[in-house]
């Protein structure tokens, strides 16, 4: 659960699940009513972006993420 920043601030619960699905999936686009923009970032860029940007959980959620997923 993660508070929100103004205008509008609420607390936001968030459900992460991994899934292995091409990026060009029709079923991945986002409905353009909820989000202002969408890209595809992988888990090394996740970790350059600042957190103000993001889900305050993000770096821990890739952090975690990396150590249960095998490189190549």
């Amino acid at each position: 659960m993660t508070p929100t920043r103004p205008p509008k601030p609420h607390t936001d619960v968030s459900l992460w699940h991994l899934v292995a699905v091409d990026r060009d999936d029709p079923r991945l686009r986002p409905d353009e009513r909820e989000f202002a923009g969408m890209r595809w970032v992988d888990p090394l860029q996740v970790l350059d972006e600042q957190l103000a940007g993001l889900d305050p959980h993000m770096h821990r959620f890739v952090a975690k993420l990396r150590v249960l997923t095998p490189r190549p």
